[in-house]
Parts: C-alpha cells; structure tokens; sequence
C-alpha cells in the first residue's frame, strides 16, 4: 500500500487523471515499483502479445535535443 499511497500523495493537477512521477521521488517509486515485478506497459487489451512485466535493465547514455 505504500507505494499507492506515494502515487496519491504525489498528484498535481497537472497530472490529467494519471499519476506522474517527478524528481528523485519519482525515480525512487519507479524503482519500488519494478522491484514488485507486477509493472507493466499500457496495451489494448485486445493485444494478442503476451504481456511481460517491465525489468530495470543497464544504464545507457543518452541526451535530449
């Protein structure tokens, strides 16, 4: 439950409906989040791809432009 409590707690009216994760505090529930292993994509539900919980994989390097 705590992590549902950190996703409620953590809402802005920006967030539209949806819970965003934001800062330090959003990459550390993100983190207990995969730890579950019960995260998942958002897919139709009519996909007919079997569906695999999302996993932590190594750091890569990256930028924005």
């Amino acid at each position: 439950m705590t992590i549902v409590r950190a996703l409620v707690i953590g809402r802005t009216r920006n967030d539209f409906g949806g819970f965003g994760l934001h800062g330090e505090e959003g990459a550390d529930l993100m983190q207990r989040m995969l730890t579950t292993g019960r995260l998942f994509s958002a897919m139709p539900v009519d996909h007919d791809v079997a569906r695999r919980p999302l996993r932590e994989a190594q750091q890569r390097p990256g930028r924005i432009e």
